[in-house]
């Protein structure tokens, strides 16, 4: 267990030998900084997570023991997947690195490519899909992309049911109502209320340049089918994982890269990427 977590134990009496176990499982299968949450964050989580998983009558304790020996792929494994990791996201989000990237990096990738092959970017921790389609609609905004033009966007995360939600494009209208920068007029042109709910969904040609699919950043044999990359985003993702994992995550990151790609953090991740992540990178 990290040094932040047993010093946050000693001093929370919250932390019982239950919880402390739960946090060092989320430290251990996912290298999530799980240290840093407190007693009331961790407890949520793992109240969540029983309320997938546990049996008839199960205790807390044995429900922990019962999760620190289940394997990767096991129901109880996956429902974790789904439950631990942040998948706090939304559309337009850090703005300015979208925008770069869709009217700076993406036409120069082009213009030295040519049209041999489309433009491949990833988002890598996609969650639900907002950053991808949002660089979808930044390139459309920037007459990049127009019907059958040569770029993909792929997202990835670890968890499926977010990649299945992403894969829908449907979204809450007041996911889209709460976006205070982003192109005039993007909810009406880029997406179409569906009648009888308060969902909208992507326009069929925004979803058909986007494709999704589960990986694990700490596992680079589960991210190598997707292929290489020119630009790869890994943005307010690293930060949620212990120092050793974001170093595990960064290597596969690279290793998706095509030659001269350009690897993309959030501005904390980038501030961060000296003393944690080796060299700076994008």
């Amino acid at each position: 267990m990290s040094a932040l977590a047993s010093l946050r134990e000693r001093r929370d009496p919250a932390f019982d030998p239950t919880l402390t176990a739960f946090v060092r499982f989320a430290e251990r299968r996912f290298g999530l900084a799980a240290g840093r949450w407190n007693a009331l964050a961790a407890r949520k989580r793992l109240n969540d997570l029983m309320a997938r998983g546990a049996e008839r009558g199960e205790t807390a304790s044995d429900f922990v023991a019962r999760l620190e020996q289940s394997t990767e792929d096991s129901p109880l494994a996956l429902a974790a997947a789904e439950v631990l990791p942040n998948g706090e996201t939304s559309f337009f989000r850090d703005l300015d690195q979208l925008e770069a990237v869709a009217r700076v990096d993406v036409p120069a990738i082009a213009e030295r490519v040519g049209r041999d092959r489309p433009v491949r970017i990833l988002s890598a921790g996609c969650s639900t899909g907002e950053e991808v389609y949002s660089l979808a609609m930044l390139l459309f905004d920037a007459s990049f992309v127009r019907w059958g033009a040569p770029v993909e966007i792929v997202g990835v995360d670890l968890r499926a049911e977010a990649v299945e939600q992403a894969r829908s494009g449907v979204y809450p209208i007041s996911d889209l109502r709460r976006v205070s920068h982003a192109p005039v007029g993007w909810e009406r042109r880029f997406f179409r209320a569906m009648p009888g709910a308060e969902l909208t969904r992507a326009r069929p040609f925004l979803r058909q340049l986007c494709s999704f699919a589960v990986g694990d950043l700490l596992r680079p044999a589960t991210l190598a089918r997707l292929g290489r990359f020119d630009v790869v985003l890994c943005r307010n993702v690293l930060i949620h994982f212990e120092p050793g994992a974001a170093q595990t995550a960064l290597q596969s990151l690279r290793g998706l890269l095509a030659p001269m790609g350009r690897l993309v953090l959030s501005h904390a991740e980038a501030a961060l990427n000296r003393p944690f992540f080796g060299e700076a990178i994008g």
